[in-house]
């Protein structure tokens, strides 16, 4: 037997409305208009996980640039 918890509509331009009940589940989390979820089926169930947009402000930082020169070919095809 299955129990429905809610339903969702489909907009236009492919916009999907989350219903209240889904969002309350991710109360962990901020959600707002920048969040992307991500859909998959494992096991004949749809898991949904929600996850923020990256952006260059988020990354800055990471990669380390100690400003010497190196060449690309060389740091690729030497692995």
């Amino acid at each position: 037997m299955t129990i429905y918890l809610t339903s969702s509509k489909m907009y236009e331009k492919d916009k999907l409305v989350l219903p209240n009940i889904i969002k309350e589940e991710f109360d962990c989390i901020e959600l707002n208009e920048d969040t992307i979820f991500d859909w998959a089926i494992e096991d004949d169930k749809i898991i949904l996980k929600p996850r923020n947009i990256v952006t260059t402000d988020d990354i800055i930082g990471i990669i380390d640039d100690d400003g010497g020169e190196w060449d690309i070919d060389n740091e690729i095809y030497s692995l």
